[in-house]
């Protein structure tokens, strides 16, 4: 199975994770997210967390390890935490 098809009983979305608490990429919902985000250095087993959030549903300012990025909240809903 690849990181993107690799479901688990225990994981949530990174978008319903509170701001400010950490979890650990479990896997990905969608091949393209997976592969876009992988590229950059995110992958399952890494560390998150939710620096900041957009006004009015805009996205999300995302801590990876030791990466910053932002993501749509359509891109952080294919992100699969623990």
């Amino acid at each position: 199975m690849t990181a993107a098809a690799r479901p688990d009983q225990s994981t949530c979305s990174l978008l319903a994770m509170p701001q400010g608490q950490s979890a650990t990429i479990s896997h990905f919902k969608d091949q393209f997210i997976a592969g876009r985000l992988m590229s950059m250095g995110v992958l399952p087993g890494s560390q998150v967390r939710i620096l900041r959030r957009a006004p009015f549903g805009g996205g999300l300012y995302i801590q990876a390890d030791e990466l910053f990025i932002a993501l749509r909240n359509e891109e952080a809903d294919m992100v699969c935490i623990r």
